[in-house]
């Protein structure tokens, strides 16, 4: 099975390493569903107290993308 790369970006506010390792931790979960080589762009942002997370999956030209805002920043990742 290929490894996974997974690419973590924040806007408007500083990202501590132990959420970025959770966020890690909880997309190699979903790993194991994918083809070897897919790979996960996060991008996290901060505005009006709200956090947005946009998940990007790309393989061979294909994709699958979600979306979600809420109030914390731990249940908005699982939510997108």
């Amino acid at each position: 099975m290929g490894i996974c790369m997974i690419n973590i970006t924040a806007r408007g506010f500083d990202l501590k390493q132990g959420t970025k390792d959770g966020i890690e931790k909880d997309l190699k979960r979903i790993e194991k569903m994918l083809p070897d080589n897919a790979s996960f762009d996060v991008t996290l942002s901060r505005a009006h107290d709200e956090y947005k997370c946009d998940i990007t999956v790309k393989h061979v030209g294909s994709f699958i993308r979600g979306e979600a805002v809420a109030e914390r920043i731990e249940p908005v990742v699982d939510m997108a």
